[in-house]
């Protein structure tokens, strides 16, 4: 394709299924790395995975056609290649496709993840990461029984991580055997593996999964069993993608430590297609920590805290948001890391000249403003960054010696972890939205290009009219002469040229004029017509059945993985319906055109309903006139959709079985919407309205939505039903996530107690109480202090003095059980007693007193000072006030017992 060095050069980036996360990660970092160069594009051939004919005969079909696109690396004759292919072997054994990439010697081609003699490649150190996990669960927590959930025989990188797995067992002197592994298909759906793998290890105490969708399945399998993963079970995946961190909870998993493997693997083939000699790469992986198996490799030292270490501020940066170093940023955007330093950095001042003026605070509250606003939540999980803000903040409040700094900067962490909260809330509700408003979309695409009124050619036209309502902002859409008919068995002959019919541009529909449309296959992503500033384009084929019609183009966007094959399916299938409908009728007589039409509409109107499937489980048709119906059923997206019933009142019908199925707390509302009046009222002014119910079937609840549309005559009803029950299961794990992520804002990470945070929310509702005069307003504030908590971190480290705080805070839970307990300083916690704490709190105070004691004399526990006073209604204005008094109870107490055990050492 390039003719000079100042002319684009085409790189093929070649991949089997785009839907994996793994893939999603490849992609995203040659991305990242063709940003940085000004003569890149980027073209994404992506097949399907199709060495196993045991998937069915239409899903076999389905895919063998589906590869039909790589013949384009053939054809188009880049300048370059990326190879993707990790069962590499097994493709270059099928008879058609992929194996044919290994013949074109001459053109540079870089394979990643993938074990290929004499050729370039780019794979990830399996063992660096896994030496590491492994070794820091036997020797740091005493690990012994540890399991593999395995990956296919075919997959290289499966059979390597499996050999140093146990190889790794074996240098920790532990045996391996057979049992501790089971071999698995490396998908989400792997839960029968899993049973049987724990159902042969039931003692066991950590699971490796070879990549990260496997671990799916594995949480699923623990949760069945009532284990709870990080703390029933270790569990660590591979290949850390976005996807590990949004489990609940969080999953641990083996990733790049330095440079992804798209962005390196692009770099590489850029050094090759200059001319210059490269060698294989191997990169470094690490174990990023989080709760399935949670691992800092870094401490926060009072050294650095103190010194305000530039070096510190940005590696804590580089822990938390490991993803930022991997992103292309250009002069234009902000530099959230150096963002990340300024704020950090004037809080962590603050604390060392112990003064923050209210100017100060409210720039660096600007400053962590502008930080979410700009994404930094992208970068991270909120579990990772939470607990680091929490470790943060305990370590300020430990060494923080002025009360109004320390609650200005409690309240700026608290404003960090409310933003890390809001912005996750934020990203997913944009996400569900965006889903609606394509279904939305494309059911405007299905009716307005199934009018078939319309007859030859037109039918077609109508169909570019409308292409714009598929939803790519930018994309192209090419067509044959005439439709290929693919032959899996023989040799298909391809046209070597195509037409292009029409374009979107920023979501502005084009039609191209005869004269334009004609272009070869080798210079369909040159051609002036189509979107030019795009930096890299994925071509579907456009196929229903085994005929094929052409190509769609489309701009390499991130949700292009998640929507280009269903869009083009959807596309695909209306081609096909009124490519059925020209053939063979120009010589009809009215009569028989007649009969061939009524035989006709029951099949267009499957054809429609199976085009909308790939949504709903069960389609209705129904007459609003007659209240007639049909109701259609399809088994899968690619397969036949057939009429499963007929009836003559739809509306009786349905609300009569809606009484014994739905449940009884949706049943009244349901009724009312499956009636003819309800159904037109309600589309008077929209195109489609959608109500969300259960069922219970066979004593089971189910989650199902009904959609209700007008068909293009607006005399029939168009039905969906679907099966929601993986959305609101979703749904619910977010809000998990969600309540699990304010939790940990909320708690503090060394000991499990509330932290300053909470504690700063719970005296905010205590005021508003006593601002209100409530009447029944009664409590008391407990103040406790750790004693001889330096001299404990001085003589045997800081390891052994957070164990000292851990022992005292325990003891603290213990005695005020049925109590609050806030952790509000590095060696301080107060206790909000209320109800029968309050009552007993004289009892309570003498036990805590007594135990301390004990403690002292005997040298065999913590030692804490404790005071506790009450909210007096005629005194108190502020809670402030309560917590004052109780701190110098407190105080008194603590030197008390100084004075003891001084005279003790005399």
């Amino acid at each position: 394709m390039r003719r000079n060095k100042n002319e684009l050069r085409y790189v093929g980036l070649i991949m089997e299924d785009i839907f994996t996360e793994f893939a999603k990660e490849v992609i995203r970092g040659v991305v990242n790395a063709a940003r940085e160069q000004e003569n890149i594009r980027l073209v994404l051939l992506v097949g399907r995975q199709n060495e196993n004919k045991n998937v069915g005969e239409k899903q076999y079909i389905y895919k063998t056609v589906y590869n039909t696109i790589y013949h384009l690396e053939e054809s188009c004759k880049f300048d370059g290649l990326i190879l993707t292919l990790p069962n590499m072997w097994a493709v270059e054994k099928d008879s058609f496709g992929l194996e044919r990439v290994s013949n074109y010697s001459k053109i540079p081609k870089v394979f990643v993840a993938t074990r290929k003699e004499n050729e370039t490649t780019v794979n990830y150190d399996n063992e660096a990461g896994i030496r590491e996990t492994i070794d820091y669960l036997v020797n740091s927590c005493g690990v012994r029984r540890i399991c593999m959930l395995g990956g296919r025989t075919d997959n290289m990188d499966a059979m390597e991580r499996k050999r140093i797995f146990k190889k790794c067992l074996e240098d920790n002197q532990i045996p391996y055997d057979e049992s501790m592994y089971e071999t698995a298909d490396m998908s989400t759906g792997c839960t029968a593996e899993a049973s049987r793998l724990l159902d042969r290890n039931p003692n066991t105490q950590a699971v490796f999964c070879v990549n990260d969708p496997t671990a799916v399945a594995l949480y699923a399998e623990l949760e069945r069993r009532d284990l709870v993963p990080g703390k029933d079970v270790y569990v660590f995946g591979f290949d850390n993608t976005l996807a590990s961190s949004s489990m609940v909870p969080p999953l641990a998993s083996i990733g790049p430590k330095d440079e992804t493997l798209g962005k390196r693997a692009l770099e590489t083939l850029l050094e090759k297609m200059d001319g210059k000699q490269v060698e294989s790469v191997m990169l470094d992986t690490r174990l990023y920590g989080r709760a399935s198996c949670p691992y800092d490799r870094y401490e926060y030292t009072i050294r650095e805290l103190l010194n305000v270490d530039e070096a510190f501020i940005y590696r804590m940066f580089d822990d938390c948001f490991y993803r930022y170093k991997n992103e292309y940023f250009d002069s234009k955007d902000i530099n959230l890391k150096r963002l990340f330093y300024e704020f950090i950095s004037r809080m962590l001042y603050s604390m060392k000249r112990r003064y923050l003026s209210t100017e100060e605070f409210e720039e660096i509250g600007r400053l962590i403003d502008i930080f979410y606003d700009n994404g930094a939540m992208d970068y991270t999980d909120a579990t990772k960054f939470l607990q680091c803000v929490e470790r943060l903040q305990s370590a300020m409040n430990f060494l923080q010696k002025s009360v109004s700094t320390s609650n200005m900067n409690n309240r700026l962490f608290t404003r960090m972890k409310d933003r890390a909260i809001l912005s996750l809330s934020s990203q997913w509700n944009k996400n569900a939205s965006h889903v609606n408003a394509g279904r939305g979309v494309m059911q405007d695409f299905q009716i307005e290009t199934t009018d078939f009124d319309r007859s030859g050619s037109n039918s077609v036209e109508n169909i570019i009219r409308h292409f714009d309502k598929l939803g790519p902002k930018n994309a192209a859409l090419y067509l044959y002469d005439e439709p290929v008919d693919f032959n899996p068995k023989g040799v298909t002959v391809f046209p070597d040229h195509l037409n292009l019919r029409c374009v979107t541009k920023a979501g502005t529909l084009y039609v191209i004029p005869p004269e334009r449309q004609y272009c070869t296959i080798e210079n369909i992503f040159q051609k002036k017509e189509i979107p030019t500033k795009c930096l890299g384009y994925v071509p579907f084929p456009v196929f229903f059945g085994s005929r094929i019609y052409g190509l769609m183009v489309c701009e390499l966007t991130q949700d292009i993985p998640e929507r280009g094959e269903y869009i083009v399916s959807m596309l695909s299938r209306v081609l096909y319906l009124n490519d059925m409908e020209v053939i063979n009728s120009p010589a009809e007589t009215e009569q028989m055109k007649r009969a061939r039409q009524d035989k006709k509409k029951q099949e267009i109107f499957g054809q429609i309903a199976e085009g909308l499937a790939s949504h709903y489980d069960i389609i209705y048709y129904v007459n609003s006139v007659s209240a007639n119906y049909m109701e259609f059923k399809a088994n899968n997206i690619y397969g036949n959709l057939v009429v499963q019933e007929e009836g003559r009142n739809f509306f009786e019908e349905t609300r009569s079985n809606a009484r014994k199925l739905v449940h009884s707390e949706d049943r009244d509302r349901i009724v009312t919407i499956l009636s003819r009046d309800h159904m037109i009222t309600a589309l008077e002014d929209r195109k489609q309205y959608q109500a969300d119910y259960r069922m219970v079937i066979e004593g089971k609840t189910q989650y199902a939505r009904l959609t209700v549309t007008w068909g293009s005559d607006h005399v029939h009803f168009i039905i969906g039903v679907e099966n929601v029950n993986e959305e609101v299961r979703r749904e619910e794990e977010h809000v998990k996530a969600l309540q699990m992520a304010n939790d940990l804002a909320r708690r503090d990470g060394l000991t499990g107690a509330k932290n300053i945070t909470a504690y700063h929310e719970m005296e905010d509702a205590l005021q508003k109480d006593m601002d209100a005069k409530a009447e029944d307003l009664v409590f008391a504030i407990c103040i406790c202090d750790i004693n001889y908590l330096k001299h404990v971190n001085d003589t045997y480290g800081h390891k052994a003095g957070d164990e000292y705080i851990r022992s005292a805070c325990k003891m603290i839970f213990e005695i005020f059980s049925h109590s609050p307990v806030f952790r509000v300083g590095g060696d301080e916690f107060a206790v909000i007693m209320r109800g029968s704490d309050y009552e007993n709190r004289n009892r309570l105070l003498k036990k805590i007193r007594t135990k301390a004691l004990e403690n002292q004399r005997n040298n065999s526990g913590p030692v804490v000072a404790s005071g506790i006073a009450v909210f007096d209604k005629k005194a108190d204005h502020k809670v402030s006030e309560v917590f004052e008094r109780a701190d110098g109870i407190m105080y008194e107490n603590k030197n008390h017992l100084k004075k003891l055990k001084a005279a003790e050492g005399e």
